[in-house]
């Protein structure tokens, strides 16, 4: 969301059906109201649902008895190799098999992010299709009465008959902040992998699906020099910059980290107009992003605005969960109110560009010691990325541990490797990157247009190319910043003392290096639960979580809450453990 949503049902559309539809799109309208909605039947079996603003469109086109809704931005879907998919459907009884090639061929050329829904109500049937990395999340749902795919996971929500909230994939959720392998906490609803294609044919009731797991798995292309690397990334990096068609205006959201720098550097080379924009947050931890933003500026001499945020007020986590059902957890609701202030200096909608993913398509990724098992792989895996640990997880959701350890190996075993050092790299690319990231990134887009030049896929082919030994000690990374901008290069790194400058001297690498590594030997394991800091967010949390923990829905699919849905417990947690787990609150109650 925003974007296209449809529900088909061999039986036809009741009118209650579109009653529920037209009061929940009304409710959105009133909470978001620079979104217009419109409602389609194009037949009795089909109903479309758009939203959409100045900044993020859908787009129709019509090609024979086709009616063709997609979300690619910058171009048209009537190729001559689609109107070639869209005949094969039309002739053949087994579509799917017979589309896949020319699909193939077709999706190679597609770099940007889209979502596609075609339908065709003589021959009963619709398509729908996605980007390589699936970067804009679509949930699905068939049951025995309808099919049901969409872009906005409440709508999906709102009409689904019977829903089934799962405790594993709740505690997994507790745990990362997203559910690895799927995306929602339901059962019955999924969200489509990467590289989709599909043929629902509602009169049969047949729905065929392939998706293309190796797109985000690059196989890497050895031999080539770091320069001749180097020279390629700068090129494309700088070339995918430039496409980005629109006459809206362009704010660079800028932290004082490399991957936004990377952004305006490359902006400011090819002379594209735009404005750096900052936040400062309510317990000021962006400080120093915001003192290096601003040098970034005044280097760029650009007009540099940094946006006072307060403490969240309810209408952020209400909006926050009307957008995305829990599936953005309410530590970044601030960001909501980020969005808000944009949207006030740039009521007629902006090209929102950020960094997101350059942490990862650029970086070095495997683990800073050898796994060599299954278990090694599990604690380095939450050491690193879990907000609360897995026995806690399980206990306060009443299952085993061992079954959410099962679940995720049962996942990446389906990863294209056998090493786990690169299992642990795959898993931040395709789960942290994707699950965490794109919600957030879809987010962004209920307000702004929003892209990140790492995430072109014709960017993020030619860096996951790169073999991961070249891109060791980040030493690619740095070097890519100062061939953007040497200027931007010797900024020092936001929170730490370093440059990527002069982290391109391999002495000075050493030092920093040694210093990291010795930090992260008695560095506390993530999850753990301490006495933590106040913030301001703090006494809200806890005050709503205390209020709902008598909730029977709660008492019945959290069975351990006695053990840490009480003040001295919520008292020691941190802001991102209290934000997931308000998350998880709300997600079973219905409630925030």
């Amino acid at each position: 969301m925003p974007g296209i949503n449809c529900l088909i049902s061999a039986q036809g559309i009741t009118q209650q059906t579109q009653n529920t539809i037209d009061n929940y799109l009304q409710r959105l309208e009133a909470i978001f109201p620079h979104l217009q909605f419109t409602k389609l039947i194009p037949c009795r079996e089909v109903l479309i649902s758009i939203s959409q603003h100045r900044g993020y469109r859908v787009y129709t086109e019509k090609y024979r008895g086709w009616q063709i809704f997609h979300e690619l931005q910058d171009n048209s879907f009537l190729t001559q190799a689609f109107q070639d998919i869209l005949e094969q459907a039309e002739i053949s009884q087994n579509p799917l098999s017979n589309m896949q090639n020319r699909w193939n061929s077709e999706l190679k050329e597609i770099n940007a992010s889209f979502f596609l829904f075609a339908v065709n109500p003589e021959l009963h049937k619709i398509i729908l299709a996605n980007d390589a990395l699936a970067r804009l999340p679509i949930y699905y749902t068939k049951q025995k009465e309808y099919f049901l795919l969409g872009r906005d996971i409440s709508f999906v929500k709102a009409i689904s008959n019977q829903l089934t909230l799962d405790p594993l994939f709740l505690a997994l959720y507790l745990s990362l902040t997203y559910v690895p392998a799927r995306g929602t906490f339901y059962r019955e609803i999924d969200t489509l992998a990467g590289g989709t294609l599909g043929v629902y044919d509602w009169l049969n009731d047949e729905l065929q699906i392939s998706s293309r797991q190796e797109l985000r798995f690059i196989e890497p292309l050895f031999g080539r020099s770091h320069k001749k690397w180097l020279a390629e990334l700068v090129e494309t990096f700088t070339a995918i910059c430039v496409s980005y068609r629109t006459e809206l205006p362009k704010v660079v959201s800028l932290s004082g980290g490399m991957d936004s720098r990377c952004v305006a550097g490359a902006l400011q080379s090819k002379n594209i107009d735009f404005t750096p924009i900052s936040f400062l947050d309510a317990n000021q931890d962006a400080q120093d992003d915001v003192l290096i933003a601003v040098q970034t500026a005044e280097l760029l001499k650009k007009t540099h605005r940094v946006l006072q945020l307060s403490p969240c007020a309810p209408e952020h986590y209400e909006k926050l969960f009307s957008l995305k059902a829990g599936l953005n957890y309410f530590s970044v609701a601030m960001f909501l109110q980020y969005l808000e202030m944009i949207l006030a200096l740039y009521p007629e909608s902006a090209l929102f560009l950020t960094g997101d993913g350059g942490d990862k398509v650029m970086r070095y990724l495997l683990p800073d010691k050898q796994l060599t098992d299954e278990k090694q792989w599990l604690n380095y895996w939450y050491s690193q990325n879990a907000v609360f640990s897995p026995k806690a997880s399980a206990e306060l959701f009443g299952i085993q541990q061992k079954a959410m350890e099962e679940y995720l190996l049962n996942h990446i075993s389906t990863y294209p490797t056998k090493d786990y050092n690169y299992k642990y790299a795959f898993a931040l690319l395709a789960e942290r990157s994707a699950r965490w990231a794109f919600e957030g990134e879809d987010r962004n887009r209920y307000y702004f247009r929003s892209e990140t030049p790492f995430l072109d896929y014709q960017f993020f082919r030619l860096a996951m190319q790169i073999p991961m030994e070249q891109k060791k000690d980040n030493l690619l990374y740095y070097s890519f910043l100062s061939a953007l901008s040497p200027a931007l290069a010797k900024l020092r790194y936001a929170h730490h003392q370093w440059s990527p400058a002069k982290m391109r001297n391999p002495f000075y690498r050493y030092l920093v290096n040694k210093t990291r590594n010795f930090r992260i030997q008695y560095r506390q394991p993530q999850g753990k639960i301490n006495s933590q800091p106040k913030f301001a967010e703090q006494e809200y949390l806890i005050t709503r979580i205390l209020k709902q923990s008598e909730n029977p829905l709660l008492q019945d699919l959290m069975p351990g809450a006695k053990n840490i849905l009480n003040l001295p417990a919520l008292q020691k947690l941190s802001s991102n453990q209290l934000g997931t787990l308000y998350t998880c609150v709300s997600v079973i109650t219905g409630i925030v």
